[in-house]
């Protein structure tokens, strides 16, 4: 049972040597735990392109197969192609066959990955955070 959380917005924020990169504010009301991280829930950020019009790929918590997590992803294809704003490469489970793209190969796991240039990017052009921040307002 998901049980709503009294907030109004959740921020996720990437930082580098301290110094915000990116962010992504989030609408919280009538959330929980695992939804406000949505599509149709984001209020603004620093991309340029997001919110975003169109359908994405992937914007969720869970995200993608074993270890794509907190994913937003606007196309999904081929490792060459796959394009989408941020994403945590988390930890592979036991027996879990090696990552299938490049740019998801980084240590130390987790890698906190986002486009660096304002706007959606091709991830093998991500770049790594050394921070991933939650912060959560309350209503």
């Amino acid at each position: 049972m998901q049980t709503t959380i009294l907030t109004s917005q959740v921020k996720v924020s990437l930082l580098t040597a301290d110094e915000e990169v990116v962010f992504v504010d989030f609408n919280g009301v009538d959330s929980n735990k695992v939804n406000w991280f949505s599509q149709d829930r984001i209020m603004r950020s620093s991309f340029s392109d997001l919110p975003y019009s169109e359908p994405m790929q992937y914007a969720s918590i869970a995200g993608s197969g074993q270890h794509r997590r907190f994913f937003l992803q606007k196309s999904y294809e081929t490792c060459a192609t796959d394009a989408g704003w941020m994403v945590i490469a988390d930890e592979l489970k036991p027996g879990v066959p090696e990552l299938p793209c490049e740019w998801e190969r980084m240590k130390p796991r987790p890698t906190f990955l986002y486009c660096p240039n304002g706007s959606s990017c091709v991830n093998i052009e991500y770049v790594a955070a050394d921070t991933f921040l939650i912060l959560v307002q309350r209503a």
